[in-house]
């Protein structure tokens, strides 16, 4: 997920929040915001933009579309071309994208670390019963393994 002022883009579907709440966007103004967005500061040239959105073997008037789309992006971050906060237009080159962005966890992913947090801790924990009430001695591997789980699960996460 890309942050940028109230705004979430998630480049994978190109879904477009603002402080949560849906804006909708079509598929190839999704994918224009997605490129800017995600090389931020930096000229993403017109032709880098032809070949993220129009891929080769795609017709379109080419200078209207592209010039479509980035009115559409415009009009969904409320930027105006003449004072840009979001999209600089670099005359007959490209565009950048200005607004400082920040990659942020997806939040289905966050719930997906927690449960497995919790799997992991719920297994360590049954591990040290099991010790407890069986004693030292050849269960050893069972903490091994509760120990390994967990470390996967904190590679996972951090």
């Amino acid at each position: 997920m890309l942050r940028f002022r109230d705004f979430t883009l998630d480049p994978g579907t190109g879904e477009l929040q603002r402080d949560g709440v849906a804006i909708r966007l079509e598929p190839q103004p999704a994918r224009v915001l997605t490129t800017l967005a995600g090389r931020a500061g930096t000229l993403v040239t017109r032709e880098d933009l032809r070949a993220a959105v129009w891929p080769d073997g795609t017709h379109v008037e080419f200078d209207q579309s592209l010039n479509y789309c980035v009115r559409q992006v415009r009009a969904a971050l409320n930027d105006d071309a003449r004072r840009p906060e979001f999209i600089e237009t670099v005359s007959r080159r490209g565009y950048r994208f200005i607004a400082p962005v920040a990659e942020v966890r997806a939040p289905g992913r966050a719930r997906l670390a927690l449960k497995l947090a919790a799997a992991a801790a719920g297994l360590v924990a049954a591990v040290w019963v099991a010790e407890r009430l069986e004693g030292p001695g050849p269960h050893r591997s069972h903490h091994e393994t509760a120990v390994g789980v967990l470390k996967a699960v904190h590679d996972f996460l951090f």
